[in-house]
């Protein structure tokens, strides 16, 4: 059986297809297709008509997050109109809705209560991490919008939220991720020439400009429109990094274009850390725990996190390098039959 997991976000879909068979179950292939849902919402129908044409799939597992975008009236819109261009795309083939209790439910089901199948991805996660071998210890998944701090304590997913609101609340959402989060909200106050400033909180530049100026992460990386529509190169990304500062690349140079860089990256990194020792030492998992980083911004935080905070790095679950584990390849792989 041929089941393709999906994952629609707000930025974002991800898709994984899982090959089930009396041997076992195998990822063949896995996309991202970058989609603004938010400035782009008639082009969903479309990608998942093209994804469903590469990966003729026999059954569809599908879990999302773009309902939050501020193009729908409220959450329960979003929820049923994604659900709505999904049914049309994917017509005459199985389709299952993942819950935030990582439970699967017809479209029908989804239907009749939009908001128990609001932002569910972290749950499918979560609940494969802990079927797959994950005992004590988190998953942490940082992409390019959010992470997401999904607790695991002997054997069992022990999460406090089960929505956004609550998530965050307790710190198991943190909205800050690798690529398109403002810089200046990363960094609101960076030091230029030795004097420290409030940066400007315009939408000049975002996390990723930082990373690329860096080498943290190539071009074809930064899946999203850069700030100002200029180019996805190093140079571009200093001219935008000096915007913060009120400036010019020309006026600061590219020396403190780099120190800029720098401090978006590192106060960033320690907002992570911090929240993740938080929910560690919260659910007594922080000594002697795992820790299972995976997400499009796994690569680059990876040293920092792991030196810090004491857990072990997990390389495979489930058979799968982390690397390649998301919320889409957790779906796809969850739903057997």
């Amino acid at each position: 059986m041929r089941t393709l997991g999906l994952d629609i976000g707000g930025a974002n879909i991800k898709a994984a297809l899982a090959i089930h068979s009396n041997k076992g179950s195998r990822i063949a292939r896995q996309w991202s297709v970058p989609l603004e849902l938010f400035k782009q919402k008639g082009g969903l129908t479309i990608a998942l008509e093209e994804l469903r044409r590469e990966a003729a799939p026999d059954t569809v597992a599908l879990t999302m997050t773009g309902e939050l975008c501020d193009c729908f009236r409220n959450r329960s819109v979003g929820v049923k109109w994604i659900l709505r261009q999904a049914e049309e795309a994917l017509s005459g083939l199985e389709l299952k809705i993942f819950n935030t209790t990582a439970e699967t439910v017809s479209i029908r089901q989804a239907m009749r209560s939009p908001l128990s199948v609001a932002s569910a991805n972290w749950a499918v996660t979560l609940r494969w991490a802990a079927d797959n071998g994950l005992e004590n210890g988190l998953a942490l998944d940082i992409g390019s919008t959010t992470t997401d701090i999904l607790p695991v304590k002997n054997g069992a997913p022990c999460p406090r939220g089960n929505d956004d609101f609550t998530r965050a609340r307790e710190g198991e959402l943190v909205y800050t991720g690798y690529l398109r989060t403002h810089a200046s909200i990363a960094a609101p106050v960076i030091v230029v020439r030795g004097i420290e400033m409030a940066s400007c909180p315009e939408y000049f530049a975002i996390v990723g400009d930082a990373h690329l100026l860096l080498g943290d992460m190539e071009a074809e990386e930064y899946t999203c429109p850069t700030p100002d529509g200029g180019p996805r190169t190093r140079k571009g990304a200093a001219r935008r990094l000096c915007r913060m500062a009120l400036s010019d690349l020309e006026e600061l140079g590219m020396e403190e274009a780099l120190n800029i860089a720098r401090q978006v990256v590192g106060v960033q990194e320690a907002r992570l850390v911090e929240a993740v020792s938080k929910v560690a030492k919260r659910d007594g998992v922080a000594k002697g725990g795992y820790l299972l980083l995976i997400g499009s911004g796994a690569s680059i935080y990876e040293t920092t996190i792991t030196n810090k905070l004491g857990l072990t790095l997990l390389d495979r679950l489930g058979g799968i390098n982390a690397s390649k584990i998301n919320p889409a390849v957790c779906a796809a792989l969850s739903l057997k039959n």
